[in-house]
């Protein structure tokens, strides 16, 4: 966070004082670029829930006025994160402190005894992990008949036994690389067979999303993504004026909204 922060609002920003050449200014521009990829590269490498940061971080790369030649790497690099984060090591993750009982393996996720099987696995929740110190405190998941949530006070409970943030942290990790690659591989095959996603009043399906109930259905390769803690802004670059705000904490499975459109958006030569 303080890195980016330093290169965005500092040099980036205070380039212009320093009487450059115009060379020398691209020069620059190329290297922070460069900079910003490398961040976005060691965030997945700590997690893959932290893919809305990353990507984040990279579009503040594709902000800098670089060359035609940077800009397509950085493109490219982008339609490959969106498609697939980087996995950690599958290590089953269990955590006993208490009364609090919680194991994610390849089987699924067990809450207190309670198991939620992988292939009954059909919905995450969570903020969007990464743009703020704060590692999310409320963290859902559900099957088609019953849902679970770790919320601020199950997470306050393990003070004393275990740090909170580093609890959330794996819970994510592990939630991610566990169900997480079937639950998208499912229902990419169910949406390219016809079947339609819906987060609060957008539709999604193979041919295009639409932001509202019954409107426009939109390109994937033309809509623009834009990620905070508490919200997905998605907006058409052909239609500025259209636009939608998910609340990732609201709306099941938007986490993962950047996996589905990378899926159906065609894919860079």
């Amino acid at each position: 966070m303080l890195t980016l922060r330093l290169i965005t609002r500092s040099i980036s920003a205070g380039l212009g004082s320093l009487g450059l050449t115009n060379a020398a200014t691209v020069a620059t521009q190329a290297r922070l670029a460069g900079w910003l990829e490398k961040l976005a590269e060691e965030a997945l490498v700590l997690s893959p829930s932290n893919l809305g940061w990353a990507l984040h971080t990279l579009g503040h790369a594709l902000d800098l006025p670089i060359d035609a030649a940077n800009r397509e790497a950085l493109v490219r690099i982008q339609a490959e994160w969106l498609f697939t984060a980087p996995a950690p090591s599958l290590q089953p993750f269990v955590l006993i402190a208490g009364l609090n009982n919680l194991r994610i393996d390849a089987s699924g996720v067990t809450l207190n005894n309670k198991l939620l099987r992988t292939a009954d696995f059909i919905g995450i929740r969570h903020q969007m992990a990464g743009f703020s110190g704060e590692i999310p405190q409320t963290i859902g998941w559900c099957s088609s008949d019953e849902g679970f949530e770790l919320d601020e006070a199950w997470f306050a409970a393990l003070k004393g036994m275990m740090n909170p943030a580093t609890a959330a942290r794996n819970i994510l990790a592990a939630l991610h690389a566990f169900l997480v690659p079937s639950l998208l591989a499912r229902t990419i095959e169910a949406v390219r067979g016809g079947g339609v996603i819906t987060m609060g009043e957008s539709r999604l399906s193979a041919e295009g999303l639409a932001l509202t109930e019954g409107g426009r259905l939109l390109p994937f390769a033309r809509l623009r993504l834009a990620y905070a803690p508490e919200r997905v802004s998605i907006s058409s670059a052909d239609h500025p004026s259209l636009t939608i705000d998910l609340d990732p904490l609201l709306n099941w499975n938007v986490v993962l909204l950047p996996h589905f459109i990378a899926a159906f958006t065609p894919r860079l030569p």
